[in-house]
């Protein structure tokens, strides 16, 4: 299925293999750099991906900048705009998701 978007331009469905190829490129190099990892659960048609850390990242105090500022971001600029990334390990509150995006802005409006 292909959805139109706000501006009447169709755009293609999220798929796993584009999240997971973007992830591989973009994001893994970051993450492995830093003894980090992190792994796609879940790729849902709205575009919702939910994801989880491992290694290095599990307990790290900068995880949520990480998950805001390289996987989102990564996401956002490669695949949608629209794409929402959810790490169900964290609790991270919105007030610090905004500020996050605040400080590490994408340069693609979402």
């Amino acid at each position: 299925m292909i959805e139109a978007d706000a501006s009447g331009l169709a755009k293609a469905p999220v798929s796993r293999e584009g999240v997971e190829a973007v992830i591989r490129a973009h994001v893994l190099p970051y993450m492995h750099n830093h003894g980090g990892d992190l792994h796609i659960v879940n790729v849902a048609p709205d575009g919702t991906v939910t994801c989880r850390l491992d290694a290095a990242c599990l307990g790290c105090p900068s995880a949520a900048v990480t998950v805001v500022a390289v996987v989102e971001r990564a996401l956002k600029v490669h695949i949608s705009a629209d794409i929402r990334v959810l790490t169900p390990q964290l609790e991270v509150s919105p007030h610090v998701v905004t500020r996050i995006r605040e400080l590490f802005p994408c340069p693609v409006a979402a």
